[in-house]
Order: C-alpha cells, then structure tokens, then sequence
C-alpha cells in the first residue's frame, strides 16, 4: 500500500508491487509465499536459485514475444 501511496501523492510509480500470499489465507498464521508483480512489459523470473516462496528469487526481465506465437483468440473475438 505505501509504494501505491508514493505514486498517488508523489508521481513516482513503483517498479513493481508484491504479492503476498498467507497461510490459510489468514495474516496471523503468517506469509505463505510473496512474488513480484511487475510493471509491464516487464515479467517475474525465477532465477533458479533461492525459495521460489521469496521474492527476492525472481528478477524483472522483458516478456518474451515469443511466448504469445501459439495463442489465438477466442472465436468471438478473432478469426
């Protein structure tokens, strides 16, 4: 909430926000898992190393055109 704060009342937007996921979906059973949510084009990258549950496990890297080639859309939208 506090980097949302800083881009509303500051005009600095955030490289990326994280994500926390909590056991149980309960804060006081503690953190499950957090990751990254990047700003776009950029992507979280597991870095092959660390807890894939920590945030600091994952770089922003540029998406890949590449990943959408296979993708077509939904018949009502496309061809």
């Amino acid at each position: 909430m506090s980097a949302l704060t800083v881009w509303v009342e500051k005009g600095k937007a955030p490289d990326a926000v994280i994500a926390t996921k909590y056991d149980s979906d309960n804060p006081q059973l503690g953190i499950q898992m957090q990751r990254p949510i990047c700003v776009f084009p950029k992507v979280p990258e597991y870095k092959g190393k660390g807890s894939p549950d920590l945030p600091t496990s994952f770089e922003r890297v540029a998406d890949k055109p590449a990943d959408f080639n296979n993708e077509k859309p939904a018949k009502q939208y496309g061809p």
